[in-house]
C-alpha cells in the first residue's frame, strides 16, 4: 500500500521512519508524486500503527515514480530526503545517469528480443549508449532506452513502446509509460548506475548485488 506521512511530519522525521523500516527488516519502496503537493510515498506491506499517514488515492497512483535506488551502501545518503525535496518536485531523487541523459532530447523506450539484437543496435552508432533497463512484468518486457536517431531507424516499429519529445518532462514520460504500457502492474526501476551497451560491449556497474543481477540478467 502507498502511504505518505508528508501532511503531518518533516523530512527529518521521514528519514527516521525510513531508517526504522530498514532496522526492523521491513521491505519497502520509495516513490514521489509528480503532481502537487509532490508528496513522497512509501510502499509498505501494511498500515503503520504509530504514525499519522494518508493513503494515496487510487486515481493518483499513476503519478508515482520510483526514487533512484543506491547500489552501494556508501551512496545511500545521496538519496536521503532533504529540505529541497519537501513540498516541491526535485528531480535529483528520481533521475539517474540514464534518465538524466534524456533531458531535453528525444528518446525511445524499446522492447528487446535478444542480447544479440541490442548488441547489434549499439554497433550502429558506436558513440551512443543503449541503456539496458532490465525486465518487467515477469519476462514480458526487456527494456532499453535510446536517444540515437540512427539506432531508432533500424528498430522494428512494434518494438518501440514509447517516444519522448525533447520538451517533455522526463518524470512525465516515465509516469505515462508506467501507466500506459506497464499498466501500473510494474514500474520503471532506477538504480544509481545503469548498465548499457556501447559499440558492442556491455558495461555494468562495478557493484552489482544479487537484486540487480536478477532484474538485469541478460538472456
Amino acid at each position: 500500500m502507498f502511504i505518505t506521512i508528508d501532511p503531518f511530519y518533516t523530512e527529518n522525521f521521514y528519514n527516521s521512519c525510513k531508517e526504522a523500516l530498514k532496522n526492523n527488516g521491513i521491505k519497502f519502496r520509495e516513490f514521489i508524486s509528480i503532481i502537487p503537493p509532490y508528496n513522497w510515498y512509501l510502499d509498505v506491506p501494511r498500515a503503520p500503527i504509530m504514525v499519522n499517514f494518508s493513503i494515496c488515492p487510487t486515481s493518483e497512483e499513476r503519478y508515482l515514480v520510483n526514487i533512484v535506488r543506491p547500489l552501494e551502501p556508501s551512496s545511500e545518503y545521496r538519496y536521503y530526503r532533504r529540505a529541497d525535496g519537501y513540498r516541491h518536485f526535485t528531480s535529483k531523487y528520481t533521475k539517474n545517469d540514464c534518465w538524466s541523459s534524456i533531458d531535453n532530447v528525444e528518446a525511445w523506450l524499446v522492447r528487446i528480443e535478444s542480447r544479440d539484437q541490442i548488441q547489434k543496435w549499439s554497433l550502429i552508432d558506436p558513440t551512443a549508449k543503449v541503456w539496458y533497463l532490465g525486465k518487467y512484468l515477469g519476462n514480458r518486457y526487456r527494456l532499453a532506452m535510446i536517444t540515437s536517431e540512427a539506432i531508432r531507424m533500424v528498430i522494428p516499429r512494434e518494438q518501440i513502446l514509447a517516444s519522448k519529445k525533447a520538451d517533455q518532462r522526463t518524470e512525465q514520460f516515465e509516469a505515462e509509460f508506467n501507466y500506459r504500457v506497464l499498466m501500473l502492474k510494474d514500474r520503471i526501476v532506477k538504480y544509481s548506475d545503469t548498465p548499457f551497451f556501447r559499440n558492442g560491449k556491455f558495461i555494468v556497474p562495478s557493484y552489482y548485488p544479487q537484486e540487480v543481477k536478477d532484474r538485469f540478467f541478460i538472456f
